[in-house]
């Protein structure tokens, strides 16, 4: 081959580098981050957020006391007036109870647990057959469908034991109330002992009654439990003679 040959040759591939270099892919340009939304941009210098709950949450008031004791009535519940249509559903008997009270007299009642409430009526039939010459124990199975017949006629309410919290006087004396704290709230406020039972021998030993509701108790242990600020364990509420 002739140096000229040779030399095109070169030049040849030559030629072909330099296209094959050209050719080479270069290196991939870096991604540019994308632009900052102004929405998403966070000054260093903004305050934080404090979540604040809704007024109406905070400055609701509390719901009215639907059983306030009163002279003559609790709530709904009225001596001397049938027991309130909320409280005759539902399967009253199984809320009957007869028994002996005090210097065993017959008592027909029902218990309730909304409004904590033990219930006499009159006419009840233990009362009845008891009047009619019967002396035993209440049979208390027997007696219970006449029981709520006689609620549902109408039969009147004579008196109202209190045995738990929720129903209180306007001024917020309930079960629990402390007997100095109701003389300093109530004129002539005043303790009992309870008869015929001997103080301390049951829960009902003493009475604290004021003038300013007649015919309404607090019932203690006993009276000098009472005035040392034990709490009382029950209300009752009675027709005055």
């Amino acid at each position: 081959m002739s140096r000229p040959d040779l030399s095109c040759w070169v030049a040849l591939a030559l030629s072909f580098a330099l296209i094959a270099c050209s050719k080479a892919p270069s290196s991939p340009p870096q991604a540019s981050a994308p632009p900052t939304s102004p929405s998403t941009a966070v000054s260093s210098d903004a305050a934080p957020t404090i979540a604040v709950a809704p007024d109406a949450a905070i400055d609701a008031p509390p719901a009215p006391n639907r059983w306030v004791i009163a002279a003559g009535r609790v709530g709904a519940i009225e001596l001397g007036k049938p027991l309130p249509a909320e409280l005759v559903t539902g399967d009253l008997g199984a809320r009957y109870a007869a028994d002996y009270v005090a210097d065993a007299q017959p008592v027909d009642a029902f218990r309730f647990d909304e409004p904590p409430v033990t219930i006499y009526i009159a006419g009840g039939p233990f009362v009845r057959a008891v009047k009619g010459g019967y002396n035993g124990p209440p049979k208390t199975d027997e007696l219970r469908a006449k029981a709520v017949a006689a609620v549902r006629a109408g039969a009147a309410v004579t008196r109202v034991m209190i045995h738990g919290p929720g129903p209180a006087t306007a001024e917020g004396f309930g079960v629990g109330a402390l007997y100095p704290e109701l003389k300093a709230t109530y004129p002539k406020t005043f303790a009992y002992p309870r008869p015929p039972s001997d103080e301390r021998k049951n829960d009902d030993g003493c009475v604290v009654e004021s003038s300013a509701l007649r015919g309404v108790g607090w019932v203690y242990k006993w009276c000098k439990g009472a005035e040392k600020g034990e709490p009382a364990n029950r209300i009752d509420l009675w027709i005055p003679e």
